[in-house]
């Protein structure tokens, strides 16, 4: 299999996009779904310099009717100069027409707070899970749903 990013791996269905200290991003063929998993502290812009670049690497890999997992159970507080970084991912996403979006939320309770403020402000359409298997089992009805 070809891909046109020579730093994008792939183990049959599954598109490992990014993996590192900060965050782990894949796409899966057979779903249609990017897979984003955020952890720790991002001080700043610095700590991930290559975010909005591989999302939008796994945005242009799915098709119309996507959808998208972000794990964040392991995600701490990011300080506010880093909302704008999460504003610009929200908007990448909504302007690739996502069918259906679940969140995996934080378990830190600031850190919650502050995803739920991000979403808010950019109308993003997230649904809350406590677990992955929860948040799989839903998106896969939305799927069906649609086809």
């Amino acid at each position: 299999m070809s891909n046109r990013y020579s730093d994008i791996t792939s183990n049959k269905s599954k598109i490992v996009i990014a993996e590192n200290a900060c965050y782990d991003l894949s796409y899966d063929s057979l779903k249609n779904r990017v897979y984003l998993t955020i952890r720790g502290f991002w001080k700043s812009q610095e700590a991930v310099p290559h975010y909005i670049s591989d999302l939008q690497k796994a945005l242009k890999l799915a098709l119309p009717g996507f959808t998208i997992l972000t794990d964040m159970q392991q995600m701490v507080t990011h300080p506010q100069a880093m909302n704008m970084v999460h504003v610009e991912a929200h908007q990448l996403v909504l302007e690739m027409q996502v069918a259906s979006i679940a969140h995996i939320i934080p378990s830190d309770k600031i850190a919650k707070l502050q995803v739920s403020s991000i979403a808010s402000q950019t109308g993003i359409p997230v649904h809350n899970f406590n677990s992955q298997q929860e948040a799989e089992i839903w998106l896969d009805q939305q799927s069906d749903l649609l086809s």
